[in-house]
C-alpha cells in the first residue's frame, strides 16, 4: 500500500470522527430565533461540503495513489459542486426506497388479494411483503452503488469510469464491500455480547466502536478502490 493511501486513511479516521462530532453538534442546536435557524442551515451546508469535499478525495486519489495527497484535495474542491449534486441526488434516491418500504404494507396486501383471487389459493401479505423488501434491498445495496459510484469516479476524473460495470468482479465486490462498510460495523456497534458488569460492559463498547470504525474507513476506501481504480486503464497524470 502506497504511504499517500495510508496517510489519507488515517487522515480519514479522524476528519469523519469529526464529521460525526459535528452532526452531533449539529442536532443539538436549538431553533428558537432566526439567528439560530441561520446557524444551523450554514453549518449543516458546511458540514455536508465538507464529507463531500472529504470522500470525494479519496476518489481523485485512487484515480493516481502516486501523487501527493493535496493534489487529490485541489481536484475535489474544484469538482465539489458536481460531487454533492451527485451527493444530494443519492440522499433523495435513498428517501424514496426507505419510503417505498415505509408505505409497502397496502401495496403488498392488494397484491396478495389479487392474487388470491385470480390463483384461487391463499397468498399471505406477509410474503408480498417480504418479496418487496428484498427487491428493495438489492437496489439498495447492488443496482444504485453500481451505477452512483462508477458515476463519482468519472466525476473525480476516473477515464471510463463505467466500463467497470462490464467486470463481474465488481459486482461481486460492490455490495460484499458495502456490507463490511456500512452493516457490519453498525451491527457491530448494536451487538452486546454479555452484561457482567458496567467496566466490562464499557470495555466491550469502547472496542467494538473501534473495531467497526477501522472496517468502516478500510473497507470504503477498498470500495473507492474497486470503483474508481486504476486496473482498466494505463497510468495518466492527476489533474493540477
Amino acid at each position: 500500500m502506497r504511504a499517500a493511501t495510508v496517510k489519507l486513511w488515517a487522515l480519514h479516521l479522524v476528519a469523519n470522527a469529526a464529521v460525526v462530532a459535528g452532526a452531533y453538534f449539529w442536532l443539538g442546536i436549538g431553533d428558537a430565533s432566526a439567528l439560530q435557524l441561520a446557524a444551523t442551515l450554514l453549518i449543516g451546508l458546511l458540514l455536508v461540503a465538507f464529507t463531500v469535499w472529504l470522500h470525494g478525495a479519496v476518489f481523485t486519489h485512487f484515480r493516481e495513489p502516486g501523487l501527493p495527497l493535496a493534489q487529490a484535495f485541489r481536484t475535489a474542491l474544484r469538482r465539489l459542486p458536481l460531487l454533492i449534486l451527485v451527493a444530494v441526488f443519492a440522499a433523495a434516491l435513498y428517501w424514496a426506497l426507505g419510503w417505498l418500504l415505509d408505505h409497502a404494507y397496502s401495496p403488498a396486501s392488494n397484491t396478495a388479494s389479487w392474487l388470491t383471487l385470480h390463483l384461487r389459493r391463499p397468498v399471505r401479505p406477509a410474503l408480498i411483503l417480504t418479496i418487496i423488501t428484498w427487491k428493495v434491498r438489492v437496489v439498495e445495496w447492488w443496482l444504485v452503488p453500481a451505477l452512483l459510484l462508477p458515476l463519482v469516479a468519472g466525476i473525480a476524473g476516473t477515464p471510463a469510469p463505467f466500463a467497470r460495470l462490464r467486470q463481474l468482479t465488481f459486482w461481486i465486490g460492490c455490495p460484499v464491500l458495502l456490507l463490511l462498510t456500512l452493516y457490519v460495523p453498525w451491527r457491530l456497534i448494536r451487538w452486546v455480547p454479555y452484561d457482567r458488569g458496567l467496566g466490562l460492559e464499557m470495555a466491550s463498547f469502547v472496542l467494538r466502536w473501534l473495531i467497526a470504525w477501522l472496517l468502516f474507513v478500510t473497507a470504503w476506501f477498498a470500495v473507492v478502490a474497486l470503483a474508481g481504480g486504476r486496473a482498466l486503464r494505463p497510468s495518466s497524470k492527476l489533474e493540477k
